[in-house]
């Protein structure tokens, strides 16, 4: 986390006997900035101006390099949550895998319809400045091949169908978002009803995936591939 000490003067009588002799006020929220207010009545007259000291946390801001690996910028908690999945109509089954450089876990493998957003992420961990982070996304149909797609795949390999997104970046042209502002409902929340763009904190990435097909219908001609959409998995990682 970074930190800045922040001297801020507030008008306001204080009272001996009325507040403790340490006053801490904290303010707690997902990816905005956090810290403490310290002030020490004890050496507050009553009817002077306080002075306060405020911490500020922020939140860290992930590296994602040239590959569209995801690299911790300093120690963090890191978080992943599903956000939804078109998938087959929701009937067929996806896999999802991380792998920290630590070891792989599987942490969801259910039906499409059952990628959807709850309250306790799908999976959390610690991480160190410039670790690696990659997933591994599968989708289990005749089409698909049913092997993982993995996120430190190189650019230039077709099976490298997925897009990291900040906030305030533009969808991929192939999402229905960017080709006529269609967009899904479990998606709402993550975009800014007025640009179109993604919508999330500072220390958020929003994964968008294809699972089944290689190339665009730009790319290839076949009309098969006009379901490339990247919208099969969507998924959440936070840095905390």
């Amino acid at each position: 986390m970074h930190h800045d000490l922040k001297t801020v003067k507030m008008k306001a009588a204080i009272t001996y006997g009325i507040i403790a002799p340490i006053l801490i006020a904290t303010a707690v929220a997902d990816n905005i900035p956090t810290g403490q207010l310290l002030l020490n009545a004890r050496q507050t007259a009553g009817g002077s101006i306080p002075i306060v000291s405020w911490d500020v946390q922020y939140p860290t801001d992930p590296k994602i390099d040239e590959q569209n690996q995801l690299i911790a910028s300093e120690d963090s908690l890191l978080e992943v949550r599903a956000i939804g999945s078109n998938y087959w109509n929701g009937e067929n089954q996806i896999q999802l895998k991380i792998n920290t450089e630590k070891r792989e876990q599987l942490i969801f493998s259910g039906l499409s319809k059952e990628f959807v957003t709850t309250e306790e992420p799908l999976f959390s961990t610690t991480v160190a400045a410039g670790q690696k982070i990659n997933f591994g996304m599968m989708g289990l149909s005749e089409e698909s091949g049913s092997y993982f797609r993995w996120t430190n795949t190189p650019l230039d390999n077709p099976d490298h169908s997925f897009a990291v997104l900040r906030n305030g970046d533009e969808f991929p042209a192939v999402t229905p978002m960017a080709r006529n502002g269609q967009v899904t409902n479990y998606l709402h929340p993550y975009i800014d009803k007025e640009t179109g763009r993604v919508s999330i904190g500072p220390a958020d990435v929003l994964f968008v995936v294809e699972l089944d097909r290689r190339f665009t219908f730009e790319q290839s001609g076949d009309p098969a591939d006009k379901g490339y959409d990247m919208l099969d998995m969507v998924f959440l990682v936070s840095f905390k």
